[in-house]
């Protein structure tokens, strides 16, 4: 959520054990405080092939951000902003939450954004530049990547 307000984005899919299963793109208007509301609503079938791509790709970035962020106690972080994007992974009932303060990768990027680009990547493939640009609406090479 921008913390100003303004436009953005949610991506989800649930995987009920049937395939395909069914990811949506949500494109919402609004305010933390004040509320949201969805401006469009776009979803596709996705291959549970394509869903276990995804999620391992997901897993492996949470999975480097909790290894990075213990791996050397010696550094103080002082995270006064991120890229406003939020994960969060349910897995057996269990909540993965990743919010979007400090950056632990070596090359100063956080896993959220690798993350969205995983999402946008999927995005563009099923829906288009389009609906891919919610995600990421300031990216103007968006459009020459995605096919069609």
């Amino acid at each position: 959520m921008p913390s100003l307000g303004g436009m953005a984005a949610i991506f989800e899919i649930s995987d009920y054990g049937r395939s395909p299963l069914t990811a949506r793109v949500y494109t919402l208007y609004g305010h933390p405080r004040l509320g949201w509301t969805i401006e469009e609503s776009r979803s596709f079938s996705l291959q549970r092939v394509e869903y276990l791509r995804l999620v391992a790709r997901v897993d492996s970035a949470l999975t480097e951000y909790r290894t990075g962020a213990v791996a050397d106690p010696d550094v103080i972080a002082v995270c006064t902003d991120g890229p406003g994007l939020v994960t969060e992974r349910v897995v057996q009932g269990s909540v993965a939450t990743l919010g979007g303060t400090c950056g632990w990768t070596e090359e100063g990027k956080h896993p959220n954004e690798r993350i969205l680009m995983l999402v946008t990547d999927l995005v563009c493939r099923h829906l288009g530049h389009e609906a891919a640009s919610a995600l990421r609406p300031y990216d103007r090479q968006l459009r020459r990547r995605c096919p069609g």
